[in-house]
Order: structure tokens, then sequence, then C-alpha cells
């Protein structure tokens, strides 16, 4: 038979006790450190996420790792994309949801038919199965507020924060919320708290978030750079991005280096767009990047137009084209 990749990765969701990430942002990133969880607690998990992990290397091992990892027990951990709908293929017993923001547009048309997905979503649950939400998003919060599945997590649980930020190795306050809801699950799966912070405590992240890829020097002069690369591509992920930045090196002048993702979105979230990049001494800014297929060059929503933009809003900002 020739189906989609949501289809297939459905019928596995069928045949797996299935354990569903998912949200607007934070998706990888919780996925990742989940499965090292449920792996270092024994629990021998099938993964499948949508970024590259070192933990899964294999043979022959790629220098960023694998998306994917093949277990011999009962649990599936997978990262569920909501472009196009894809998670309503998926029947999960357990739904991790992170956040709901105005992302994938060009295919919901509006922030109402994002969060009428989610809630779609929500209905493929499986019977006695828990979702555990994020209670500081305010889109998850009211929409499932009433839903006698949810567990709650949230950084105004200081206790947990606090334990969290004493191990955990990579920056930001939206890694913190991440880890925390990554753990409630492990709760309710029975994991014990020295597996769980064994696993937070050895994360150094992954594939194209917050990456390190090494120092940049320039002969005779006394400069160097440590260069990062990051997948972030929406406003929310790009000022997440940039405050982890701030708030791992705070003296240290901050180079953000941007290139749009699609003309579609750009021209949705303008306005976000433009109040992106504060948290950044320079920012150079590259022309969009098309997805084939996916997008179409709109002449008036370009790098150029953005950069004019911001400059015109916040004359004190160094933003170049």
């Amino acid at each position: 038979p020739i189906i989609s990749y949501p289809e297939a990765l459905g019928e596995l969701t069928k045949q797996y006790r299935t354990i569903a990430i998912s949200g607007s942002h934070g998706k990888s990133t919780t996925t990742a450190i989940t499965s090292l969880i449920f792996r270092q607690a024994g629990l021998d998990p099938t993964v499948i996420i949508g970024t590259k992990l070192k933990e899964f290397s294999g043979r022959p091992a790629s220098p960023a790792g694998k998306n994917f990892r093949l277990g011999k027990g009962p649990y599936l951990i997978i990262e569920a994309d909501e472009y196009k709908d894809s998670f309503l293929n998926y029947y999960p017993e357990a739904i991790l949801m992170t956040n709901i923001d105005r992302e994938h547009l060009d295919h919901y048309k509006n922030f109402a038919g994002v969060k009428r997905g989610f809630k779609n979503f929500s209905k493929n649950l499986t019977k006695g199965g828990v979702m555990v939400l994020n209670k500081d998003d305010s889109p998850v919060r009211n929409l499932f507020k009433k839903d006698k599945r949810a567990v709650w997590y949230s950084l105004k649980d200081k206790k947990l924060a606090s334990l969290i930020s004493k191990v955990i190795k990579i920056p930001g306050r939206h890694n913190i919320s991440n880890f925390s809801g990554a753990y409630r699950l492990a709760k309710h799966f029975g994991i014990k708290d020295k597996d769980i912070f064994k696993a937070i405590g050895s994360f150094k992240g992954s594939w194209r978030r917050m990456e390190y890829k090494g120092q940049f020097k320039i002969k005779n002069l006394k400069f160097k750079a440590k260069v990062y690369d990051d997948y972030a591509h929406h406003p929310t992920e790009i000022k997440a991005t940039l405050s982890a930045f701030r708030e791992a090196y705070p003296i240290s002048p901050l180079f953000c280096v941007f290139q749009p993702h699609q003309s579609k979105r750009l021209k949705v979230l303008f306005k976000e767009f433009t109040e992106s990049f504060k948290d950044a001494d320079i920012t150079l800014i590259l022309p969009i990047y098309f997805v084939a297929g996916r997008d179409v060059e709109l002449s008036k929503w370009n790098s150029e137009a953005l950069v004019k933009a911001i400059q015109k809003k916040y004359p004190k900002q160094k933003v170049f084209y």
C-alpha cells in the first residue's frame, strides 16, 4: 500500500504504548529528554524524533547522531507534528503538550484553527490515557482547564524548577519548562527521580538546538567567538533562544545571523518578527529560505523589508541585511 508518512507512523502508534510529544515549540528537545529518561530507567523505548541525538549514534556513527532508535520495550516515543494535522493520525496513551502558538498558518489559516487542531488531537488519546500540559501557556490552559485527563506542570513549581536548574546543562527557562513536563510524564509512568535527574544532567543538547559548532577566530586580532546553530524559525522560538544565550553569556556581545524560513510565515508574523531580536547586540538577516513546494516569493514581504521595519521601529538596534 502507498500511504503518507503520518499514516504509516499512525499505524505504528497502534502497535505500541505510544507517548506523543506535541506543541508549537520545544517538541524536539522535550522528545529527546523524555526518550533519554525512559532509556535510563531501562524501559528500552523505540523513538522517532525531529532532530538527531548523539546518544542514538549506533553504527555507522554520524557526528550529529540519529533521529531514530529501535528499542525492545513496549513504548514508542514520538514527536507529534501538527503541520497539516499530521498528529491526527496518531493514537497515543500519553500526550505531552508544551504550548500552542500561531504556527503553520498556511494550513490552519488562523489561531482558532491551530487550537482546534490540538483539541482534535486530544480526542485521539486512548481510554485511560493522560495529558501532561503546560499550565504556564494560556492557550493550553484555557483549552483544557476542565479536562479530567490533565496533569499540569509549571515553572511556578519552584521546587521542581530549582532541582532541574541545578543539573540541566543547556540554558534557558523554556528548557527548564520542557524538562518539567518530561519529569511529570516520567513520574506518571513510575520512573524514579534518580533516573530522571541522571538523564537530565547528562543531556548536552541535540542537533540544531543551540548546538555548539566550535570557535571562530581571526588571525592577528584578539577576536574569537563561540558559534552555535539553532533551528529557531518562529518569533517565539527566536526570542526564547536569544534570551537563553543572553542568560548563558550575560556580558558577551551577541551576534545573531538569521535566515527567515518561508515568505508566507514572514508575512503572517511580520510584526512579531520585528520584535524578536532585542537580545542580540548585532543582527544580520539573510535572504529568505524558500521551501520547495510549500512557498512562493512575496515581493513585499522579504528580508530587506524586515530590516527596514526593525530599523524604523527600533532605531538604536543594530540590524543589517
